[in-house]
This record gives structure tokens, sequence and C-alpha cells, in this order.
């Protein structure tokens, strides 16, 4: 699967800011790391397939309950 919506593996990583201020400065003596687009990506799926996990089978225990239900009142 390729697109804006899926990581791209050889992408993934953890990049350093940086800081266009005057030596003396604050944001010059820190460094800085964030993830990459790509890593963002990647933990944003995961979670979705985590959280699927187990709303999934409870959608459909519940829907399977409702029509269990429906079928021997008829």
């Amino acid at each position: 699967m390729s697109g804006s919506l899926f990581p791209t593996f050889s992408d993934i990583g953890i990049e350093r800011f940086q800081s266009s201020e005057k030596t003396g400065s604050l944001l010059a003596v820190l460094n800085l790391y964030y993830p990459t687009k790509d890593l963002a990506l990647l933990v944003v799926w995961s979670f979705l397939a985590g959280f699927s996990e187990r709303l999934v089978p409870s959608i459909l225990r519940d829907t399977e309950t409702t029509l269990g239900k429906a079928s021997t009142k008829e």
C-alpha cells in the first residue's frame, strides 16, 4: 500500500531540529528531536489497529445479540 496516508517504512525515523537562533539564545543550546511524518503515521495506524481489535468484536457481539433477540420475538 502506498499513498499520503500510509508510512514509507524506509523513511521512519527521528529528525533533529536545526535552530537558526544566535549562539547565546536558549534554542541554540537545546537539541530538539521530533518524529518524521512516516513515524507519526505509523503510530496513528498502530493506535487504530489496537483500538479496532477490541471495537470490532464488541460490535459483532452486540449485533448478534440484537439479531438473536429479534428472531426469537417473531
